[in-house]
């Protein structure tokens, strides 16, 4: 049974069902019941310090989430990679340390995503290009199987970043925020409309 999106709750509750069947003889049955559904994210992994060199990311600190995070990183070929690290975590700054079993080399895009117990989850995708004036490659493969809640640009304070609402759409779906940081402009070019508005 499928469920088209204006038929559940959002972002969580109760959905209700009935199922009608007939046997071969024509005798009917009816089963009605009911079930949960959760489409609440968690939000984006919030990183508040760097540890780098002047050509790579060595380590970061991330405020603490649901449960400690999930490291990959995509390289300019799009291949997905677990990345290895060391975690400690301060209860008295509430944030975890990262240090990275290898460092993160310019031209790399680290995403960090955190998952509530329900499975959904949301990404932050830090962009680590300290030396090179490149635009941001969101149609990068490997960046489709993350649910991207932030952009982060701080490590790559030459980065160009255009967006459309198509991308925004995509990477946050209708409800959630699209979040950019660092100090850079950012265009967002808005979707073309048919006919008169």
């Amino acid at each position: 049974m499928n469920f088209a999106p204006d038929q559940l709750p959002s972002p969580s509750g109760e959905i209700g069902y009935t199922v009608l069947a007939l046997d071969a003889a024509g005798n009917p049955a009816k089963l009605a019941g009911t079930f949960e559904v959760d489409l609440l994210a968690p939000a984006a992994p919030d990183i508040v310090a760097y540890l780098s060199d002047f050509s790579s990311l060595l380590g970061i600190r991330v405020d603490a989430g649901e449960s400690a995070f999930d490291l990959a990183t995509t390289d300019s070929s799009g291949q997905v990679q677990e990345l290895g690290f060391d975690v400690t975590y301060n209860a008295r700054g509430d944030f975890f340390s990262y240090d990275f079993a290898e460092a993160v080399p310019d031209g790399t895009y680290l995403v960090i995503t955190d998952q509530y117990p329900a499975g959904n989850t949301a990404s932050t995708s830090l962009v680590v290009d300290a030396t090179a004036s490149v635009p941001v490659d969101l149609a990068r493969e490997g960046l489709d199987g993350f649910d991207i809640g932030m952009i982060d640009l701080s490590l790559a304070p030459q980065a160009q970043l255009s967006l459309d609402a198509a991308q925004i759409l995509a990477f946050t779906g209708s409800v959630q925020p699209l979040l950019v940081r660092g100090d850079i402009s950012v265009q967002v070019v808005p979707r073309k409309q048919a006919g008169p508005r």
